[in-house]
């Protein structure tokens, strides 16, 4: 390596350690220019792409370091983080396969692949492989949230809440472990917990989808419609066209008696899933509440291909929907970390995530030492007591769902 070059990749690295991932990039790269078949630089340049979520750039490089030296395993499992999140699982499970056929401890690869099995709907297959990485790393938040996830989905939800638990104690703002504690603790009606730890997912992570999405289903069970409809929008503005999220708006504004917004959403549910007999069912009570008994019940007990009559009259009913959510409303959730891309690998500085993310950055370079996810920001107060916070009826005004503050609260 020339002493140029030298100089440039040295300031690069001491960038991407400050956290400074963009000038880190460009300073990488103008290090590859100078010697474009350095691999060690290539792949500290495509290690940041990926970070920042330039996925087929990083991809792209990837693979040309991949061409040049087969053996780079790092680079492959790189390679194949890429492909996972851009959900080409079966190169992403070829490659991280391919990486532990070499290092059967690869533990980004033990990562990747645990996390591909889980993701395609193989958590029997997943558990032996997220076992040898939390035995490899006993104390990492991020292997040990995995675990849960994939005890969770075996039917072992006692010992998933255990394991999200323990984690929490070490690293209260991991927003994975939040997120899943959240999940399994909505499966036995803990609301009030649910919601406390959705709200400070959402806080760490503001672009989390999940979170507001179970904010909302946990909101909807205590009653509080007006905060769960305000959380599911904005959970439908960080996943537009979710079919779900478009039926559980649907029922929320029918509950509220807005009927045409409800028929309005059910139409997009509908749209966004044909096949899906939901949307229909949330189409043909809004149609009922409208005292359109006819229609609502040909909807109701028929097929999931909507006959086009019922459909032009819900058209005609129902009024435009904004599914953008809210925009006059200024979210209490925002968050002054950089957006990162939705997170698979270990070494590659991205956390596991279920829904579109900005995520906090593990370390590229102290995989095996890692003990914990960084986390600066302190426990909410209203996070740590679990108390009920949203349409409690109280007579001091009340912060909804994205912080902003109640005037009618009734």
């Amino acid at each position: 390596m020339t002493a140029a070059a030298r100089e440039i990749f040295d300031q690069a690295i001491a960038l991407e350690t400050s956290g400074d991932l963009q000038k880190a990039l460009a300073a990488y790269l103008r290090a590859s220019e100078m010697l474009p078949h350095d691999t060690e630089i290539s792949y500290r340049a495509a290690s940041v792409l990926l970070r920042t979520g330039q996925l087929e750039e990083a991809q792209s490089r990837l693979r040309r370091i991949i061409f040049a030296e087969p053996t780079h395993l790092n680079a492959r499992s790189s390679l194949a983080n890429c492909q996972l999140l851009l959900n080409d699982l079966d190169l992403a499970e070829g490659n991280f396969r391919e990486v532990l056929d070499q290092v059967p401890d690869h533990k980004n690869a033990l990562y990747g692949l645990a996390s591909v099995l889980l993701k395609r709907g193989r958590a029997t297959s997943a558990e032996p492989v997220a076992k040898q990485l939390l035995e490899h790393m006993p104390d990492s938040p991020v292997a040990l949230s995995l675990f849960a996830d994939i005890q969770e989905k075996t039917g072992k939800g006692t010992q998933a809440v255990a394991n999200y638990r323990k984690v929490l104690k070490t690293a209260p703002n991991h927003v994975p472990a939040l997120l899943g504690l959240s999940q399994a603790l909505l499966k036995t009606k803990r609301y009030d917990d649910v919601i406390a730890f959705t709200v400070r997912a959402a806080e760490q992570s503001p672009d989390e989808a999940a979170a507001f999405d179970m904010l909302s289903q946990a909101l909807e069970a205590r009653g509080d419609y007006q905060d769960a409809l305000e959380a599911g929008q904005e959970a439908l503005r960080l996943a537009p066209d979710n079919p779900g999220q478009l039926t559980r708006l649907s029922v929320l504004t029918r509950k509220l008696g807005d009927y045409p917004k409800a028929l309005a959403y059910a139409l997009q549910a509908h749209d966004a899933d044909p096949t899906n007999r939901a949307p229909l069912n949330a189409l043909g009570s809004a149609l009922a509440a409208l005292k359109y008994p006819n229609e609502a019940r040909s909807v109701l007990t028929g097929t999931t291909e909507l006959d086009q009559k019922v459909r032009k009259l819900a058209e005609e009913l129902s009024a435009p929907v904004e599914t953008e959510a809210a925009q006059d409303v200024t979210s209490g959730f925002e968050s002054q970390q950089e957006a990162a891309p939705v997170g698979i690998g270990l070494n590659d500085a991205v956390r596991p995530s279920r829904g579109a993310a900005s995520s906090k950055m593990l370390s590229t370079d102290n995989l095996g030492t890692l003990k914990s996810v960084p986390d600066s920001a302190p426990k909410p107060a209203a996070a740590a007591e679990a108390k009920p916070a949203f349409g409690s009826g109280r007579d001091d005004p009340l912060p909804n769902v994205l912080g902003l503050t109640r005037r009618d609260v009734s």
